[in-house]
């Protein structure tokens, strides 16, 4: 009796072991959105004078998860232009709470 029931301790043990390992495998909500940014920025036209450019974009998210570009921060123009005209108002799968907050990523484009 003994035995079985260590046993049955045992199994209990790891059951509820691997289910919290599962909850550590989810991608983080902010790499899952930096990874959604990459995909609309790819495949650009702009013509890049050097190795690249970069920008900073400033923006936040409307309550049907669009992003909202509020700022870019770029010295060359087009930039600005491509990446307003790429982010803003796209549907983005986001985390309801994440819509109240302001973000910032770099933005690095190259030939």
């Amino acid at each position: 009796m003994k035995k079985i029931s260590i046993f049955l301790l045992l199994t209990l043990f790891f059951a509820i072991s691997n289910v919290q390992a599962n909850d550590l495998v989810k991608p983080h909500p902010k790499k899952e959105l930096n990874d959604r940014i990459s995909e609309l920025l790819q495949d650009h036209q702009l013509t890049i004078q050097g190795e690249s450019v970069s920008a900073k974009v400033l923006f936040t998210f409307n309550k049907e998860q669009e992003v909202v570009v509020l700022s870019v921060e770029t010295n060359y123009e087009p930039m600005e232009a491509f990446l307003k005209d790429r982010l803003n108002y796209r549907k983005v799968d986001a985390p309801k709470d994440m819509g109240s907050q302001f973000y910032t990523v770099n933005v690095k484009l190259v030939p």
